[in-house]
């Protein structure tokens, strides 16, 4: 609910602002013409980049690489809890547990 140009209640969403019957964009278009809604719908994307810029973050190609020391407490994590699903199995059958074969 938008009052006296304040939102007051709920949540703008893209629906409200995109190319939709009855959104913001085409209510200007509708109400003003294709210049005051072309600014309306720049001024969203400078908004929404700058926040982007002030919140967002990036991944490098350093930041997702596998180093080998996390790489073997992962592995052993693993190991450790496909061991513990399989003990859990053999519990809840009521039969004898036995390590696998590599």
């Amino acid at each position: 609910m938008v009052q006296q140009g304040q939102l007051v209640c709920g949540v703008l969403d893209k629906q409200h602002f995109g190319a939709t019957p009855y959104s913001l964009t085409h209510c200007l278009y509708e109400l003003y013409g294709g210049e005051c809604s072309s600014k309306f719908l720049n001024s969203l994307g400078k908004l929404f980049t700058y926040y982007l810029q002030l919140v967002g973050f990036t991944l490098g190609v350093a930041d997702i690489l596998v180093m080998e020391k996390p790489d073997a407490k992962r592995r052993k994590i693993i190991e450790e809890a496909r061991l513990i699903g399989d003990i859990a199995a053999a519990k809840g059958m009521k039969v004898i547990a036995t390590k696998p074969n590599p």
